[in-house]
């Protein structure tokens, strides 16, 4: 019998604030096996759509539980799984840290940046908090909305707009965002974010699906979420 393990590969459909984080946990998997894993990356609406028209996706890791837990409902998923709870934080160009949340309450005319909360589960939390804090309707016209969490962050980052919402994650991985201040969120704010992962059709029934979906519970892809900017049973 030959010694030679035969690679396989894991196609992985990821909401785009988990998709940095994901890299990393890739990166440990891939050095432990001898597999591959290939990421398309978009908002989590996005993603659910393409899923639902049959796109060959065997992981889908959502940005929220209620479209992986949909597709597990409609027959599409084999099972749905929380790996994370999602984090959101405001920021604030050239806003001294203990002003942030004062210059948040304060701003009358500066836009700001959120994912769209139709289809982005930041947005939704975001929208959330600007309604919790009675800052929505004063808001509504100088939003400027992400299709997701990344171009939302794109918006700030290059200077089109001063301040956002974006999730922690991002936050924490970004150099671009050092002269901003950051407002981690109170949870009690916004409904949990809590992501699940999905395994598609049969992908269950692989080997190196199971072999990728042990890996990302395991206390070691664990302890990179954590630090990565998220919450983890």
């Amino acid at each position: 019998m030959s010694g030679v393990i035969r690679a396989d590969t894991v196609r992985v459909a990821v909401a785009s604030n988990f998709s940095a984080t994901l890299k990393k946990l890739v990166a440990g998997f891939e050095a432990e096996n001898n597999h591959k894993v290939l990421i398309s990356s978009a908002s989590t609406g996005k993603l659910y759509a393409q899923i639902v028209r049959g796109a060959p996706f065997d992981v889908f890791f959502s940005a929220d539980s209620k479209r992986s837990d949909l597709l597990l409902k409609q027959g599409i998923a084999a099972s749905s799984e929380l790996y994370a709870t999602g984090q959101l934080v405001y920021i604030a160009k050239g806003i001294k840290k203990s002003q942030c949340l004062k210059y948040l309450l304060s701003d009358k005319k500066n836009r700001m940046a959120i994912a769209n909360p139709k289809i982005a589960p930041y947005g939704l939390a975001a929208s959330e908090v600007l309604k919790h804090l009675g800052l929505w309707e004063s808001y509504q016209s100088r939003l400027l909305m992400g299709e997701n969490i990344l171009q939302t962050y794109q918006f700030i980052a290059t200077g089109n707009v001063g301040a956002g919402f974006i999730a922690r994650s991002i936050a924490i991985a970004s150099k671009e965002l050092d002269n901003f201040c950051h407002w981690q969120v109170p949870v009690n704010m916004y409904r949990p974010i809590e992501q699940k992962m999905a395994l598609i059709g049969k992908a269950d029934n692989k080997l190196v699906v199971q072999s990728f979906r042990k890996y990302i519970k395991s206390s070691k892809a664990k302890k990179i979420i954590l630090e990565s900017g998220y919450a983890v049973e």
